[in-house]
């Protein structure tokens, strides 16, 4: 799961004891996952900005829809999807899994065996085909490959990525294998 900090206090904190925050330490935003969590509530309009600065939360779906399980804010909010748990911190009820099955609006979780920051793998035997769908950025140079076949990858819910499975058993790695790492390493081999 992740943490959504609205002020940023705690964000050495996160990135020390391996908790993911949806607004990362430091970092670059894509544009899209940028405007997606814009979508979330009344906010200042800084695009090249590294931190998102919020004055209220009136979408919680968004933050459901990234995996998010806590809320540091010293923002009022009166949300039922929201349980106060202690002083400025929330729990989110009922908030989506890192990788999930969506079969005719059935939400199904689907455990992640192995999570690196190039390579994702997960296996499931599924009963009805469906979307799997993962609460990771959609980003060209990923593949995602379904019992060592290469399947497409899609995007969906604007920014995430999705596979079409089948019924039945399957072992899904996705790996970012982009191009131009793999240009620029020949060339560096060779020369």
């Amino acid at each position: 799961f992740r943490v959504f900090d609205i002020n940023g206090k705690n964000l050495n904190l996160y990135e020390i004891n391996g908790i993911e925050s949806l607004t990362g330490f430091g970092a670059t935003y894509l544009k899209n996952y940028r405007d997606f969590l814009w979508l979330l509530g009344k906010h200042l309009n800084t695009p090249y900005e590294s931190f998102f600065t919020f004055s209220s939360i009136d979408n919680i779906r968004i933050l459901k829809l990234l995996n998010t399980k806590y809320v540091i804010t010293d923002i009022s909010t009166h949300n039922q999807d929201l349980e106060k748990i202690g002083r400025n911190i929330y729990k989110i009820k009922n908030t989506f899994p890192r990788a999930y099955i969506d079969s005719n609006s059935n939400i199904i979780p689907i455990n992640i065996s192995k999570y690196e920051p190039n390579k994702i793998e997960l296996q499931t035997n599924l009963q009805t085909p469906g979307n799997l769908i993962l609460s990771e950025n959609w980003y060209p140079g990923w593949k995602a490959y379904d019992n060592n076949k290469e399947i497409k990858i899609s995007k969906t819910n604007y920014i995430f990525r999705s596979i079409y499975l089948e019924k039945g058993q399957h072992n899904v790695k996705f790996i970012y294998d982009p191009f131009p790492y793999k240009f620029g390493k020949a060339i560096t081999i060779l020369s």
